[in-house]
């Protein structure tokens, strides 16, 4: 029995013995810390892919705030009288030309304009002075 207890001893005291069992033991640590590592990897993932999802969320949450916006009855209504020229029944459509632009800067400014061809010095209470009473109820002198 001493025999076989010393050869087993001897045996576990071999070089390519203790070489095979230091070979092991690094694969099974390299095992280890490549799964540890890949776990990392995996975190790092689900944590940009989460972060990501808010970001989704918080834009989704900002595009539905617009589309109930777009879709409320005032703007359809402000929408289809710019961009398809419906109006209300009753409603009459007003033309402002660039030469009224110029005659209502100039009523801004002295408060008259001249009106008609007659005479170069006939000064009258001008249709667009009348449309700026009209519209903001404000008492101007003629």
């Amino acid at each position: 029995m001493s025999r076989r207890k010393r050869s087993i001893t001897e045996f576990l005291k071999m070089r390519s013995v203790l070489v095979a069992e230091l070979v092991i033991a690094l694969l099974i640590a390299w095992g280890f810390a490549g799964e540890f590592m890949r776990s990392r990897d995996m975190q790092t993932e689900i944590d940009r892919l989460q972060a990501q999802a808010e970001s989704f969320e918080a834009h989704n949450l900002e595009l539905a705030d617009i589309a109930e916006r777009y879709s409320s009855s005032s703007m359809l209504e402000r929408e289809a009288r710019l961009k398809l020229n419906m109006r209300r029944p009753g409603e009459e459509v007003v033309i402002v030309r660039e030469s009224d632009v110029t005659v209502l800067e100039s009523v801004a400014r002295d408060g008259t304009a001249e009106v008609g061809g007659d005479s170069p010095g006939h000064k009258a209470l001008a249709n667009a002075k009348k449309w700026i009473r009209h519209l903001f109820s404000m008492t101007i002198n003629p």
